[in-house]
């Protein structure tokens, strides 16, 4: 996957992100009842986020990417179980990026250069940031959420039970899967993925999680891959809420470059991204 210079230490989409209330007023996440194995895990980790329809939210964003350290701020809607939208802006307030996530494609736009860019959303995100997230959903990475479900039980190779913690390790064909999950509340620590040989790729790191309108999310997301990291800070959230279509709306200047799957330039026509 090719790199696009122009926005590689500008941004990052995973702009995470979210709106309203202060963390001090959320409740802290309910203790877990008794969880004796794997199966019983995925089970309540699954259930923390099952009741997620949708979400607004604001974040503080803090990007090292090529040794360049960057500040920005997010601005992000959702809405169960395939529409995703964030907008990325620099401490000035400029905009930086611009994209929706619809079904299995990520639109994204970068006002700066007028540069559009479509496909499958792992692929433009490590294409404009330098940051993969194909390890762990792009929308589970950019809102937080585990990439555990019931469904992953036949990969499981261990399960481990420690004083405060759970672990667990699940193997896929192209890597390996090291979790650490808080055994009071049952949320996610820590993630890291590893190469068969033992190689780490990629970690993700989560913390002050709160019971907000019965979902329980992190407010702290920080993911490093070699020395590049991207962490996120929530400021405000707003859960099920009901965000109107307008909210995922992403219009385009009728003068955009497009930027196909090699780089070459030409002008898109049209005005607008796909939307509601």
């Amino acid at each position: 996957m090719k790199h696009i210079r122009h926005g590689r230490t500008r941004l990052l989409s995973l702009s995470l992100l979210f709106l309203p209330a202060c963390a001090a007023h959320l409740p802290r996440p309910p203790d877990v009842g008794p969880v004796s194995n794997a199966a019983d895990l995925l089970h309540t980790v699954s259930a923390r986020t099952e009741g997620l329809r949708d979400l607004e939210a604001k974040a503080r964003i803090t990007l090292r990417i090529n040794g360049v350290r960057q500040k920005a701020s997010a601005f992000l809607v959702y809405r169960s179980p395939n529409m995703l939208k964030f907008d990325i802006r620099g401490p000035l307030g400029a905009g930086i990026l611009s994209a929706l996530a619809l079904n299995d494609s990520l639109y994204l736009y970068l006002p700066r250069d007028n540069h559009y860019l479509d496909g499958p959303p792992e692929e433009v995100l490590y294409r404009v940031t330098g940051v993969n997230l194909e390890y762990y959903d792009a929308r589970r990475a950019i809102l937080g959420l585990p990439n555990l479900s019931p469904l992953d039980l036949p990969r499981v190779a261990r399960f481990e039970a420690e004083d405060k913690r759970f672990f667990l390790e699940l193997h896929a064909p192209l890597w390996t899967r090291r979790l650490w999950l808080d055994r009071r509340t049952g949320t996610l620590l820590e993630e890291q993925i590893h190469t068969p040989q033992g190689g780490l790729l990629s970690a993700r790191v989560m913390g002050d999680y709160r019971d907000e309108n019965g979902v329980v999310l992190p407010r702290r997301i920080e993911i490093i891959q070699g020395d590049d990291r991207v962490r996120i800070e929530i400021t405000r959230r707003q859960v099920n809420a009901g965000p109107s279509d307008d909210r995922f709306r992403m219009k385009l200047p009728s003068d955009v470059i497009r930027l196909n799957g090699g780089d070459e330039m030409q002008k898109k026509p049209g005005a607008s991204a796909p939307g509601l």
